[in-house]
């Protein structure tokens, strides 16, 4: 029994240090974020945010079939094995590396989907550069989750971000427009990878087991089922809008949907990175796994609900002084996505 309670206690300690760092992750990214963001709103055309976000609904679907939800299995298994990491690392950057040369050859059908603009197909073409980057990430960050040790990946995000918004405003300083946003995208995702491998300690092997793969698609084949679902969903939209009304439409779109996302998934990723290594723990007990499900979810709804409320009736004026009148015609579909 008493040792029952300590092993409780200790996972108590365990998950408030990694919510202290997931805290501090989230809100320090949002927060440079949110800056680069409106500094970019206010200087970039809504065509060149309708450019990036047509780009983006293909880069959505792509990073699925990168991930493939393995990384979800990992952190669900209670002792991956460094095999298993391996295995998974060789998997996203192979699918990143064939999925991006099928996509750097679609270039120019992606342009035509979107009225023909021809300036999608170099756009698009470095943009997806982005897969093999941030396919390198994906196994280091899992194995710091896994083992509760957030505070690097904090570290990594804040920095990668820092690089990205002194890239992406200098761009549009100086006129480069959609690069801008283009190469901050880059930026991001090359230094957030450098700063996991040369701090994170953990090395593959130079081996892939075909077992290890199947074992983990197991599991991660419904979680991918489910996000690929759930990314459908959210982009259905934005490719309808840019194909049926175009880029400008779509920059308005796009916007919206960003900011009204930004809050959501901030408190979706930290309660996810907090909880989701301790309910593996915990998974052979099925009462105090349905417990601990219990009070996240209760704890989820308590701090979601408010503040979506609060969002919804004072969109206009949040846009207004972020943003001017420049982007009213987002403020009613941002109020619709956070409803």
């Amino acid at each position: 029994m008493a040792e029952n309670q300590t092993e409780e206690e200790n996972l108590k300690v365990a998950v408030a240090h990694t919510i202290k760092w997931n805290v501090i992750d989230r809100v320090s990214s949002q927060v440079l974020y949110a800056i680069t963001g409106i500094v970019l709103a206010r200087m970039l055309s809504q065509e060149d945010f309708g450019l990036v976000t047509a780009i983006l609904v293909f880069q959505a679907f792509a990073s699925l079939f990168i991930d493939s939800g393995f990384s979800s299995a990992l952190i669900q298994r209670k002792e991956p094995t460094r095999l298993d990491y391996s295995t998974v690392l060789w998997f996203n950057l192979g699918m990143a590396v064939v999925l991006y040369i099928i996509l750097f050859f679609a270039s120019p059908l992606i342009a035509q989907l979107f009225g023909g603009d021809e300036r999608l197909i170099p756009l698009a073409r470095v943009m997806f550069l982005s897969f093999i980057l941030n396919a390198s990430a994906i196994v280091q960050t899992n194995i710091l989750m896994k083992r509760m040790e957030v505070r690097m990946v904090a570290v990594s995000n804040s920095i990668g971000l820092i690089a990205g918004s002194v890239v992406g405003i200098g761009l549009a300083v100086t006129g480069w427009g959609a690069w801008a946003m283009v190469w901050q995208t880059i930026a991001i995702g090359a230094v957030k990878s450098v700063i996991l491998w040369l701090t994170g300690g953990w090395r593959p092997l130079w081996a892939f087991s075909s077992e290890s793969l199947r074992s983990c698609f197991a599991v991660g084949s419904g979680v991918m089922f489910s996000s690929f679902l759930n990314t459908a969903f959210q982009n259905i939209s934005g490719f309808i809008i840019g194909l049926k009304a175009g880029l400008v439409p779509l920059g308005y779109y796009g916007q919206a949907d960003k900011w009204s996302k930004m809050g959501v998934m901030s408190l979706s990723q930290v309660l996810t990175a907090s909880f989701l290594p301790l309910l593996s723990k915990v998974q052979d007990d099925p009462e105090r796994y349905v417990r601990m499900c219990v009070k996240t979810h209760r704890f989820t709804a308590y701090l979601l609900f408010p503040a979506m409320g609060l969002l919804i009736l004072m969109a206009r004026p949040v846009f207004h002084t972020l943003f001017g009148t420049k982007w009213d015609s987002s403020i009613i579909l941002f109020q619709i996505l956070l409803g």
